[in-house]
């Protein structure tokens, strides 16, 4: 089954998650051509930000992906307090929850760099090309030092 980006984003949307969109999706849908496998958005995973993702998550099915044995993502996941990143793998495709992005920071931090997009038929905070610039160079992966680059040069066209 082919990955459902956008219905990912609407589950998330319409059901009230504060989140803002990151990572790779967030480099394609500011112009790059790099491929991603994922969602990668930074929200609260505290016990309820955990509840509203979990909610707005059920119609997809969300199950840990990095656990030995794979297993449904549950309330109790998010009791501790303590979790700083989740990996699920979801009926519509693999989305990753951080607790914060390296080289910008927590989820407050990040909607300070972050500026309102409109998809088909929803609307949520993403990265700024700037920022996601930062968090890519920050990051230091030869992937991200690709996507860096390929963003710097579509935000000089964009100035010009």
């Amino acid at each position: 089954m082919a990955a459902d980006f956008r219905g990912l984003l609407r589950l998330l949307t319409m059901g009230g998650v504060d989140f803002v969109l990151v990572g790779g999706y967030s480099a394609v849908l500011h112009g790059s051509t790099q491929m991603t496998r994922d969602v990668a958005i930074v929200c609260a995973l505290d016990e309820t930000g955990g509840g509203q993702l979990l909610r707005a998550l059920a119609p997809a099915h969300p199950h840990h992906r990095m656990l030995p044995k794979p297993r449904p993502l549950e309330q109790a996941d998010f009791a501790r307090g303590d979790l700083r990143n989740l990996y699920l793998k979801t009926d519509l495709g693999v989305l990753d929850c951080l607790g914060e992005v390296k080289g910008i920071g927590d989820l407050d931090a990040c909607r300070a760099r972050s500026e309102w997009m409109e998809l088909a038929d929803c609307k949520f905070h993403i990265l700024t090309i700037e920022a996601l610039i930062d968090a890519k160079h920050a990051m230091a992966r030869p992937r991200d030092l690709v996507t860096a680059k390929e963003l710097e040069a579509i935000a000089r066209r964009a100035r010009h």
